[in-house]
């Protein structure tokens, strides 16, 4: 009996696993600039093909029995998944970090120090951001 209604409840569960797996895909990195501040962004460019093995599962007999009548239905929803996977994250855009100005009192004058014209470069097998530096107050 739960929360002292009187009635049981019996639910599904299922065990989701992607195949392969790891799942492998490749990002791009960007840097976006926005009212002073760069932002290094990951774009999702490509996800390789991947299936979504879905096997009943359950801590009880009840909950065995019920995610086993209702298998072809959770059938169709790992078969759709990973293109919907797919269609969801390719393109899409995650903002990493963000290099903001920099502010310091020097002498009693408050001074920025902002980052122009960033950009992403290999240094030395690296991953490097160049720009300029611009000083104000």
């Amino acid at each position: 009996m739960e929360n002292g209604s009187g009635a049981g409840s019996v639910g599904v569960n299922y065990t989701a696993t992607p195949l392969p797996s790891p799942v492998q895909g490749r990002i791009r990195l960007q840097l976006s600039s926005d009212s002073g501040h760069s932002c290094v962004q990951a774009v999702v460019e490509h996800i390789d093909p991947f299936a979504v093995k879905v096997e009943p599962s359950g801590s009880d007999v009840g909950q065995e029995v019920l995610s086993g009548l209702v298998w072809p239905l959770a059938q169709a929803i790992g078969a759709v998944l990973p293109q919907a996977g797919t269609a969801l994250l390719a393109g899409h855009t995650f903002s990493l970090c963000t290099l903001p100005p920099v502010t310091q009192n020097v002498a009693g004058e408050t001074v920025k120090a902002t980052l122009s014209d960033p950009s992403l470069e290999n240094h030395d097998g690296a991953l490097m951001v160049r720009a300029a530096l611009e000083i104000g107050t």
